[in-house]
């Protein structure tokens, strides 16, 4: 099958109505656990039968959140069903071929955290436009390794150049195909494949690019680009394939999360899950930092930063979980609109951030989202990242229990009042954003947080230069650097010696890594 849940992620049929009703009995056992999980007694929406119970269809007003999340956990494990249906047959045929199927990146239809261990590979489609920045492929390929703790992935699909499905579809410029295939590599692939081979003569994705053009023949530049390619991870498979990614620092992801803090009717539309998993994200990027994207009840022992922006929903173990990564001396930040609800979308009473309150070592009495046209400051007065910045989105009024404010906001009725703060808890800290920082706070607190953890940049390199290594279970390290800049740059490379595994000779000290280009190090 392919990309299992695009196009048509969800369907509201009389089957899906029937079976959902069987999910619903397994997941509650009863009615009553039904009715206290949704919070029936509101609207008057209580339940005396199971054949009662439907879809959140068209209905005049809102639909039940707890419903409407129900709903989404059981498309994306009906959408599971109908995988592992047609594996157990490929199994019983074919028991010794690995079986997957191409997931589509960050698709929120699909929990694919849930998908992971049945499938023996993961696999990925990829095809972002021209304008998205190396970060914004990279977080992809991070999340695309960690779905099975770190064990290399596929990339299934990717446009040789051009697609066909966007308002406009220009060509990838000469040398993005070749590094974004590498930058895949660098983050933990051991596989790169292309959709198409042959271009189509007619059909839906006819102008959809190919290895084999139209022309049908190998005189062509995407034909070259894509023979050059395979020659070189012919060349490079001995030294890489196998080897691993390693970090330090994980973000926490959670698609139901992403499901609840979505719902239509939240305190803000412009609360937006993945985009701000990606703000957090595109600073460690930069600082060349190598980051896993984990599902909160995962071990974090491995660990020294955990950032968790809008953990929203706290599913059973999480609180305790981040309370024991923050004992045993790990650093932790965490976001407004925390610590919400639990995991049926139900308010954690007694003030917020509920379970992480303690933690945090803070009492959240309100929160205020803005309009696009409300503002206000985040105001440091001393440390590293003393200075007056923007902040956009969202407010708080924070109360201190035992943490510190570094930060406060500058105006409006919370003036003065904690915007960021830390909390010493056992050997570790926490931190809490109130608000929406700038991208230039975001920076600097992301580079001071590294530090305090004693988490460093894989190698220092000049802006535009994408650095990662992969650990060889001999030990060894294969480095990769991508030049994501249109000038050649210089990177000086650490103490010893290496060897380039794309054209064999040794290297030291430095390399010069042309505009666009890439360059794959084995040390000595």
């Amino acid at each position: 099958n392919n990309e299992y849940g695009c196009h048509v992620s969800a369907c509201y049929c009389d089957q899906c109505a029937a079976a959902f009703r069987k999910w619903l009995q397994a997941r509650y056992d009863s009615l009553d656990s039904l009715n206290v999980a949704w919070g029936t007694d509101f609207w008057s929406q209580h339940y005396y039968a199971w054949e009662d119970v439907l879809p959140p269809r068209i209905s005049p007003t809102h639909s039940n959140p707890g419903q409407v999340l129900d709903y989404q956990r059981f498309m994306s494990d009906s959408l599971l069903e109908c995988y592992l249906t047609e594996a157990r047959i490929l199994r019983e045929i074919t028991p010794e071929i690995p079986i997957t199927t191409n997931f589509m990146g960050a698709f929120k239809p699909v929990d694919y955290f849930a998908w992971a261990p049945h499938l023996d590979i993961i696999s990925n489609d990829s095809y972002p436009a021209n304008t998205v920045p190396a970060w914004e492929t990279a977080i992809t390929d991070d999340l695309m390794h960690s779905l099975k703790g770190g064990q290399p992935y596929l990339l299934m699909e990717q446009s040789p150049s051009q697609v066909n499905w966007m308002q406009q579809n220009p060509h990838k410029r000469p040398g993005r195909m070749r590094v974004l295939s590498y930058q895949n590599l660098a983050h933990g692939a051991d596989g790169i494949m292309f959709f198409q081979w042959r271009q189509s003569q007619a059909g839906a994705e006819k102008f959809h690019s190919a290895v084999v053009t139209h022309e049908g023949n190998e005189h062509n530049r995407i034909f070259q680009q894509a023979a050059q390619l395979g020659a070189e991870l012919k060349q490079l498979s001995a030294d890489v394939v196998g080897s691993r990614t390693a970090a330090q620092v994980a973000i926490l992801m959670d698609w139901q999360n992403w499901w609840a803090i979505e719902y239509p009717q939240r305190p803000s539309n412009r609360l937006h899950y993945w985009e701000q998993i990606k703000t957090y994200y595109a600073p460690l990027h930069g600082l060349n930092v190598a980051v896993d994207l984990l599902q909160p009840d995962s071990d974090l022992t491995n660990y020294r930063l955990v950032v968790a922006p809008l953990l929203y929903m706290l599913r059973p173990g999480v609180a305790k979980n981040l309370e024991q990564f923050v004992e045993r001396g790990g650093i932790l930040l965490t976001t407004y609109f925390s610590g919400i609800v639990d995991q049926n979308d139900r308010v954690a009473l007694g003030g917020y951030p509920g379970e992480l309150r303690k933690l945090l070592g803070i009492h959240v009495e309100e929160f205020d989202p803005w309009t696009e046209n409300m503002t206000n400051q985040i105001v440091i007065e001393e440390g590293p990242l003393l200075g007056t910045y923007p902040c956009t989105l969202w407010g708080e009024v924070v109360h201190l229990e035992g943490a510190r404010a570094i930060g406060v906001f500058a105006n409006d009725y919370y003036a003065m009042g904690p915007a960021l703060t830390v909390h010493q808890f056992g050997q570790g800290q926490a931190y809490y954003v109130a608000t929406q920082g700038s991208n230039e706070l975001l920076a600097g607190l992301m580079r001071l947080l590294c530090q305090q953890a004693s988490v460093s940049p894989v190698l220092n390199v000049p802006n535009g230069i994408e650095v990662t290594q992969r650990v060889r279970a001999d030990g060894r390290i294969v480095y990769f650097f991508l030049n994501h800049t249109g000038k050649p740059e210089v990177v000086a490379l650490p103490a010893g010696k290496f060897t380039s595994l794309l054209n064999g000779k040794e290297v030291e000290r430095q390399i010069e890594i042309d505009e666009r280009d890439v360059a794959v190090l084995l040390a000595q």
